[in-house]
């Protein structure tokens, strides 16, 4: 009777011991849910072709809306699809046609980086509007005209004398 005791007494221990740590574990997703702001980030289900647009991969599922604790979400993950940089960028586009290259960029440049000031990657955002604004939004305007003839004719030169300018740079 003496080593039955001590082995009922540990099985018991170790039913309850078992037990609590089941009933535990069992709430411990919801309890951590509970205690952080949840957040909805878009996840991938599956390989996006390139050049689909956004509306068409959630369309065909393949993009979809999960809930996750706010700690848990990565820095600059996608939160919502919204038309805020394209609505930017489209405006300093036209802008730029308007009132120049640089007015429109000196315009809109703060409240672009202000859009995108929780976002951990987005430098190339700003890549994106100096194509646009300066650039096509230049060439839209009768100045940019003009420029690009210029730049036709520079490379034309630069075409035309290419072995010259390489053997001088190859004998300095």
């Amino acid at each position: 009777m003496k080593r039955v005791l001590p082995i009922i007494l540990a099985i018991v221990l170790a039913v309850v011991a078992a037990g609590i740590v089941f009933f535990y574990t069992r709430g411990a997703e919801q309890r951590v849910l509970d205690e952080q702001q949840p957040v909805a980030v878009l996840v991938t289900t599956g390989v996006i072709p390139g050049g689909m647009p956004l509306g068409d991969a959630v369309a065909g599922g393949l993009v979809e809306s999960t809930q996750v604790p706010s700690t848990m979400a990565p820095t600059g993950a996608i939160t919502a699809v919204t038309a805020e940089n394209t609505g930017l960028l489209a405006l300093g586009t036209a802008l730029a046609s308007v009132m120049g290259t640089t007015g429109a960029a000196m315009l809109l440049i703060r409240p672009l980086l202000r859009a995108n000031d929780n976002r951990a990657h987005r430098a190339h955002v700003v890549v994106f509007f100096i194509i646009l604004v300066a650039n096509v939004g230049g060439a839209l305007t009768p100045l940019g005209e003009e420029l690009a003839e210029r730049l036709v004719d520079l490379m034309t030169w630069i075409v035309e004398h290419a072995d010259g300018i390489v053997g001088t740079a190859a004998s300095a």
